[in-house]
């Protein structure tokens, strides 16, 4: 065999060495993305500091992620307003801009919505609650129940919220 057809060969193997390279990597990317959960995938995005929109029932949100909980998620938008939102009512997530602000995403207490709904109650917090339809209701959180959130409306006048209906809340 001369050393011409030896190169050959030497760069036919090394392009299917590359082929196959590229083909394990492309499983493995694959086999990520389909075994990550969202809350992964969130976690992974707020470290990143990735400019985020997220579409609810009743509006897009663009900010990161501050606050990782089991089924809440906290976005702080560009001007440093915070919206605590329900994991279940999140329609979509897309990113807007990559690694902007890396930092910490904070994990522990709330957990969940109903958890920041009765840290509002205790903290006598004016609020905005989001529904997944309807108008926002504004005002002061009095009860939060395993089936509904009772309040006082910013004219004095009592309201219920069935708890599987609040989508998001933020602090007045």
């Amino acid at each position: 065999m001369d050393a011409r057809s030896h190169e050959d060969q030497v760069r036919l193997a090394r392009l299917e060495a590359r082929r196959y390279q590229e083909e394990v990597e492309a499983t493995v990317a694959e086999h990520a993305a389909s075994t990550q959960t969202l809350h992964a995938v969130l976690a992974d995005l707020g470290a990143r500091g990735a400019e985020l929109k997220v579409e609810m029932p009743d509006r897009e949100l663009v900010g990161r992620v501050v606050h990782l909980g089991v089924g809440l998620v906290v976005i702080e938008n560009l001007g440093g307003e915070r919206f605590d939102l329900g994991l279940d009512a999140v329609g979509l997530v897309r990113q807007t801009k990559g690694a902007e602000r890396p930092g910490p995403v904070s994990t522990g207490h709330p957990h969940t919505l109903q958890a920041r709904l009765r840290e509002a109650l205790g903290g006598g917090e004016r609020v905005s609650l989001s529904r997944r339809f309807g108008a926002l209701v504004s005002g002061t959180i009095v009860g939060v129940s395993d089936s509904h959130v009772q309040g006082v409306d910013t004219h004095g006048l009592g309201f219920l919220i069935p708890l599987h209906m609040v989508t998001w809340i933020t602090t007045l």
